[in-house]
């Protein structure tokens, strides 16, 4: 598997870059930018609408900024592509590992991989992190794979997603524009190849480069800003909530239990312990909602 990882703020073209990688590997073509050959084309996995198979159809609002809307059927052009990134590790883990000959286009992966809430997953989701880790980015290492991610900031993005085994290529990128909400985009990329190690290589892509190949990769995407899949922040409350009312199930049915007077005492250690837990557990619950 090869790491591919876009990195700016919002309106910085980071998208727009994501969208011209995973169109070169659909197509297996040449990708000029990360100076790399795709020998077939790659079957993807996008969680954002991307228009490959049929173009697309522009929209105009009342302050005439332009959406760009799907012309068919096709899973991958609907709103939220054909992936649902908390349901990945479960497509890995049925065969083993990740289906040959296939890339993950990962659109604000900081969204489903947040390394600010790693200590305060719940059991589910540590689970989840630990496969994804394992089938995806560990396994996948042996395959013929892409995994392509675009975020606002490295450090939003789980550990290993963001050091030397996660990222084979890092497209920083900006947007030159006076306007980046209402103007056309001025895109500027500096690629890093192998980033992280002792001889990194570096590519600088200026407006002259990039201004023509933007306009034809707008009308090619459609991000659609709020995520119609469940992020993993939203995800873990509803683990939480899950566990309490289960915690609160079993603290219910000890209270029914009738206890023998020799292990009374212990049973009521128990049972308090058990109430502290519930309490800590409700603490968070509450600060994460």
């Amino acid at each position: 598997m090869v790491g591919i990882m876009t990195e700016g703020g919002r309106g910085s073209t980071k998208t727009m870059c994501l969208v011209y990688c995973a169109y070169i590997a659909s197509v297996g073509g040449v990708n000029m930018i990360l100076r790399r050959k795709y020998r077939t084309p790659y079957t993807l996995l996008s969680n954002m609408a991307l228009y490959f198979c049929h173009p697309s159809f522009p929209r105009l609002d009342r302050t005439g900024l332009t959406t760009y809307l799907p012309t068919c059927s096709d899973q991958i052009t609907q709103r939220g592509g054909n992936l649902n990134p908390l349901d990945l590790v479960k497509m890995a883990e049925e065969g083993g590992e990740m289906p040959p000959y296939h890339a993950v286009v990962g659109h604000e992966w900081q969204r489903w991989s947040e390394a600010r809430i790693t200590a305060s997953l719940p059991r589910e989701a540590k689970a989840r992190r630990i496969k994804t880790a394992y089938y995806v980015y560990d396994q996948a290492r042996k395959t013929h794979d892409d995994f392509m991610l675009d975020t606002q900031s490295r450090d939003r993005v789980d550990n290993y997603l963001r050091d030397q085994q996660g990222v084979d290529y890092l497209v920083v990128c900006e947007n030159l524009s006076q306007d980046k909400e209402n103007e056309l985009p001025i895109p500027y990329w500096t690629v890093f190849i192998d980033p992280f190690t002792a001889h990194p290589q570096r590519f600088d892509y200026g407006p002259q480069h990039l201004i023509p190949l933007s306009r034809m990769l707008i009308p090619m995407y459609n991000t659609w800003e709020t995520p119609p899949h469940e992020p993993e922040v939203d995800s873990a409350i509803r683990e939480y909530n899950d566990e309490l009312k289960e915690k609160q199930k079993r603290l219910q049915a000890i209270q029914r239990v009738k206890m023998k007077p020799e292990y009374e005492e212990y049973n009521a250690a128990r049972v308090k312990k058990t109430i502290r837990k519930l309490g800590q557990i409700s603490h968070q619950y509450k600060e994460n909602s």
